[in-house]
């Protein structure tokens, strides 16, 4: 079919379609919330910057480990992390070890942390 009836064939086809707007369409954002027939936007949750680091899995330590290397091989971030994965991908799993025992042990140092940081939060509420 050439193109130019192709294009007309379209235009014809998509003015008997139903038109769908964003009015009709139902809107759930994370940030509203529905009460009644209004809509009460709900804060974002502040973090307490006292609070401990999460802990690292092990690909984030690995990316730490190698970043460098891949910068020489890459001009930006997007190419750099692309570079990264793929060497991740590429790991065996016994080479993969070494970044999982560290995010183990990050992760047991997250959880001393966390459990400290509630203990302490829990005393100063009681002391409110």
């Amino acid at each position: 079919m050439p193109k130019a009836a192709t294009q007309s064939l379209t235009k014809t086809t998509k003015s008997k379609l139903p038109s769908t707007t964003k009015s009709s369409a139902k809107s759930t954002s994370k940030d509203t919330k529905t009460t009644g027939k209004t809509k009460v936007p709900r804060g974002k949750k502040e973090k307490d910057p006292n609070a401990p680091k999460g802990a690292k899995s092990p690909y984030i330590i690995f990316c730490q480990d190698n970043r460098e290397e891949a910068k020489k091989e890459a001009e930006n971030t997007r190419e750099i992390m692309r570079i990264l994965a793929d060497m991740w991908k590429n790991l065996s799993e016994q080479d993969k070890e070494p970044y999982k025992a560290k995010s183990q042990k990050d992760k047991t140092r997250f959880e001393r942390e966390m459990k400290a940081y509630k203990g302490k939060e829990n005393r100063s509420e009681d002391t409110d």
